[in-house]
């Protein structure tokens, strides 16, 4: 029988030429004594002996297989013909008792009718490049590949695919039996996984669900893996002690025929905390990412340099009573799958969530929001959403794009929220009168003190000095305004020195000093120390020679805005009077409505509480009788377009209506005034 083995060999090894596959130099048949040759690569790299265990690096040399290594040696038959369950199951038997290195020798496509089990092993490596295998058995609810107790493994190459006929429950099943060995830190690279028409549920499923338990299974990572056609998800992380999986370079495209890219406690509440960089997801039908946090959260979830289109959501939380940090990065989204509710995202847990250089967008004429709160609870924490250079837009031009419900959370930093006009459009609480005081732009106060004194010997050197206040978060004020001494030393040390000192602003927590000029030793300029407070608000540096780092200060912020108009209903009714006060309240962009209904034929508008840089419009209107006048009053220096000066003169006809449009610097209101929208 043995020689006949070695025949049968010798002959498939005389039909099948040498192929390259994946990267991966591919005997069709190896025999006594075939070696496969030193140099085998993988696109992503020298293929290693052993996967990365902890710190310790990969290790790269020679990989020698044996007949026995080999899938063909245990009778397996490509080429879609019958059952080869038996003799896969039989090659991985072997690996896992004798030899944890196996290749599929042979590419071509393999029928499989029964799970295959790997299971009680460290540091197994597949090679499955070129190779198929297309389910074709009865249950629906067993996985193709059920990974259990399963670690430090590589599983490189292969595709599994689903049918129209049998419905695969899932490609992978990665779960821990409860003793053994624990199930973490496998690899899976360059893996295919083709539904077609959503025939496989999940492609890799975290299952705890029956016997199986809920612990463990951490640290998965998936390089350059490709997605199709999943019917449910294509990873659903089940357990609340499944962390870390790391997805790369991936692709996960539904093609709308699945709900979830990333599903995270489906059955348990799972944190699912994941790291993905890289690829794309879309066209899933519920949203691509959904998380339930834990009761218990300890790890952040990151998702960056991602692209998504065609999907229905692209972030989705559920309430548990757990939170869960989320952070994206360099995420980009258009919506032209988008549910029928318009939620680009469903925030119903507390976060805290962070958006970074993201471009959420609407291209296809729908409304677009983002939404949480309305379902909570009177004492549910609302969520804490920070926004930093990120972009709500939507081409249609009357729809907000934000939607804020129960007790708005803080929102922050140097973002934008656009309609298709190019505009700010309103941020519309839901179920709750408009209330500005409910949303707030974090800020650094200006020191109330900075100055310069020289220490030791004097001199007539002039030293300049700027700085920039920090918070707690890392956002930064723009550069403050220089303060120099013009009798310092010309050579800094030890001895002769500048002393800095700082009574900083409020929600400051460092501050950056530069020096901007020199006054001769040292003659760099630029950043030259990050301090902390000494007590209080109090910071204080010498400057005894430090090199400066060349760098140039910010000149613009990122704590203290939010580029969208912040609070309040589209326009505040004021009460007419003599006097008019409009409370603007330290709010970046703002909106109200005066109609004159006090007959006195002029009256003083006064504007208290605007922010340097902000925006706002006075709808300006006569009642029925008309003939009111208005005069420009206290809060800045009023400088109307047109060579208007300080002054306006409204419409007076009945129910005439004018629009003052002005924009504040810190003093000056600069002023379009247009008359008669009649």
């Amino acid at each position: 029988m043995k020689l006949l083995q070695l025949l049968l060999l010798t002959l498939i090894g005389a039909i099948f030429a040498e192929a390259q596959v994946g990267g991966i130099t591919q005997f069709p048949s190896i025999g006594p004594g075939s070696v496969v040759p030193a140099d085998i690569t993988l696109a992503a790299g020298s293929f290693p002996c052993n996967p990365t265990s902890g710190s310790a690096a990969a290790t790269n040399c020679p990989i020698v297989y044996t007949p026995a290594q080999t899938l063909s040696y245990y009778g397996a038959v490509p080429g879609g013909i019958a059952d080869q369950s038996t003799a896969i199951q039989n090659w991985i038997n072997y690996l896992e008792a004798s030899d944890p290195s196996g290749i599929c020798n042979v590419p071509g496509t393999y029928n499989v009718a029964s799970s295959i089990l790997v299971s009680q092993i460290r540091s197994l490596n597949l090679v499955m490049y070129g190779c198929s295998f297309v389910w074709t058995g009865a249950s629906t609810t067993a996985p193709m590949w059920e990974i259990q107790n399963v670690a430090y493994s590589s599983f490189y190459g292969g595709t599994i695919q689903g049918s129209s006929s049998k419905q695969l429950a899932e490609a992978f099943r990665i779960d821990n039996s409860g003793s053994g060995v624990t199930s973490s830190h496998n690899l899976w690279q360059d893996t295919r996984i083709e539904g077609t028409a959503g025939y496989i549920n999940y492609a890799f499923r975290n299952d705890v669900v029956g016997p199986l338990t809920n612990q463990n299974n951490d640290f998965m990572q998936f390089e350059h893996v490709t997605i199709s056609n999943t019917a449910v998800a294509a990873f659903s992380i089940e357990g609340d002690q499944a962390v870390g999986w790391k997805m790369h370079n991936t692709t996960v495209n539904s093609n709308g025929n699945g709900q979830y890219a990333v599903s995270g406690g489906a059955s348990v509440g799972a944190a699912a905390y994941i790291d993905w960089d890289g690829g794309f997801v879309g066209s899933n039908t519920t949203a691509d990412f959904r998380f339930k946090p834990p009761a218990s959260p300890n790890y952040t979830t990151h998702i960056k340099n991602l692209a998504s289109e065609g999907s229905a959501r692209l972030l989705q939380t559920d309430q548990s009573g757990g939170t869960m940090a989320i952070v994206l990065e360099s995420v980009n989204w258009d919506s032209s799958g988008i549910n029928a509710d318009h939620k680009a995202m469903l925030l119903q847990s507390p976060g805290p969530y962070t958006f970074i250089n993201c471009g959420i967008g609407s291209s296809t004429g729908v409304a677009m929001t983002v939404s949480w709160g309305s379902q909570f609870t009177q004492n549910f924490t609302p969520p804490v959403l920070d926004l930093i250079d990120t972009t709500f837009q939507t081409s249609v031009s009357t729809t907000a794009t934000l939607f804020l419900g129960g007790t708005a959370p803080t929102l922050a930093q140097n973002s934008w929220i656009r309609n298709g006009n190019s505009t700010f459009v309103a941020i519309v609480p839901q179920n709750l009168a408009y209330n500005a005081s409910s949303f707030t732009a974090t800020s650094i106060g200006s020191p109330s003190v900075f100055s310069v004194t020289p220490v030791g010997t004097t001199g007539v050197a002039t030293w300049t000095y700027k700085v920039v206040g920090i918070d707690a978060a890392g956002n930064h004020t723009a550069v403050s305004g220089a303060t120099s001494t013009t009798t310092g030393n010309a050579t800094l040390n030890g001895t002769n020195y500048n002393a800095i000192l700082l009574v900083g602003g409020a929600g400051a927590v460092q501050y950056q000093i530069y020096r901007t000029a020199s006054g001769g030793t040292p003659s760099t300029t630029g950043l030259i120390a990050t301090v902390i407070s000494v007590g209080g608000n109090n910071y204080t540096y010498n400057d005894q020679g430090a090199a400066g780092d060349s760098s140039t200060a910010p000149t613009t912020a990122t704590t203290g805005y939010f580029n969208g108009p912040i609070g309040g209903s589209p326009f505040v009714a004021l009460t007419d009077n003599t006097t008019v006060t409009w409370a603007i309240g330290s709010v970046q962009f703002a909106a109200a409505d005066l109609t004159f209904t006090v007959h006195s034929g002029s009256r003083t508008l006064n504007i208290t509480g605007p922010l340097s840089g902000g925006s706002y419009v006075l709808w300006i209107k006569q009642d029925g009788t008309g003939g009111e006048g208005l005069t420009l009053g206290s809060g800045c220096t009023w400088k109307v377009s047109g060579g208007g000066s300080g002054a306006i003169t409204p419409s007076v006809g009945a129910n005439a209506v004018d629009v003052l449009a002005f924009t504040y610097d810190g003093t000056n209101c600069y002023a379009n005034f247009n008359k008669n929208f009649n």
